[in-house]
């Protein structure tokens, strides 16, 4: 299933290189219609690559920009927030907010530091250079998208909901932003070098779930809104976009296909 998934997008992207508006603008404007069919290059960094690192810091621009925050303090997102976290609130029981305390562990800072320093020590010993950069960019860009949007907006946690106190500010959810980013790649990189249909299917699902598990485990235990969340796995996912194009145009600019 991965592996059609993978054609797929292929295949979309070259419906869109020989498209007809490509092919009006390679008539009319050579220049320019050269321009946009190298944004898909995965042979140069000027291509695909740079279109990545674009994409990743529009997004994290445009989350952090004036009119995130008039979104989020619109009355339609404060409603959703504020009825979400009191629906929780009330529904949760001890039992079920310890096994969501245990899973949302694998979001805080000491777990992941310390998977991702074993990770990296295991892909020195492999020698992949390329793998190891991509997990210090999902952390590092990670962590300063985090700690900035905590600095910029200071949205107050639902304190008088939370299941276990939090000194940080709340928007956005650092374990929902990590989650896709760190277990997001991991799950990648174990799908590409595995060419087991099944096992990637498996990996896939997965690291799916541990991803939504631990964005939801925030919101059941009221520690953060359900915006705090979705804001975190747009930064994520901006960060895993970066790593996944940087590993596949190193890889293929080592054995150029």
């Amino acid at each position: 299933m991965i592996n059609r998934w993978i054609e797929a997008m292929f295949r979309l992207r070259d419906k869109i290189l020989e498209g007809k508006f490509l092919g009006q603008l390679r008539s009319k404007y050579p220049a320019a219609e050269r321009w946009l069919e190298n944004r898909f290059s995965i042979l140069q960094f000027n291509g695909l690559p740079l279109t990545a690192l674009l994409i990743a810091l529009l997004l994290n621009v445009l989350l952090f920009f004036h009119f995130t925050e008039k979104v989020m303090n619109s009355k339609t997102i404060v409603e959703i927030d504020t009825h979400t976290a009191f629906y929780f609130h009330s529904i949760r029981t001890e039992r079920t907010a310890g096994f969501f305390y245990t899973l949302t562990q694998l979001g805080n800072v000491i777990t992941i530091v310390g998977m991702s320093s074993l990770v990296i020590l295991y892909l020195i010993s492999k020698r992949l250079k390329s793998y190891v950069i991509s997990v210090l960019l999902v952390v590092a860009g990670s962590g300063v998208s985090i700690s900035s949007g905590k600095n910029i907006y200071k949205v107050n946690r639902p304190s008088q909901y939370s299941y276990y106190p939090e000194d940080s500010y709340s928007f956005p959810s650092g374990h929902a932003t990590i989650a896709v980013a760190f277990y997001g790649l991991l799950a990648y990189l174990l799908i590409r070098n595995n060419p087991g249909n099944k096992f990637r299917t498996i990996i896939f699902f997965s690291g799916l779930m541990m991803i939504l598990s631990v964005g939801f485990s925030r919101i059941y235990l009221c520690e953060h809104y359900l915006s705090d969340v979705l804001g975190g796995y747009l930064l994520g996912l901006s960060w895993l976009i970066l790593a996944v194009t940087f590993v596949e145009w190193s890889s293929r600019k080592q054995k150029p296909q």
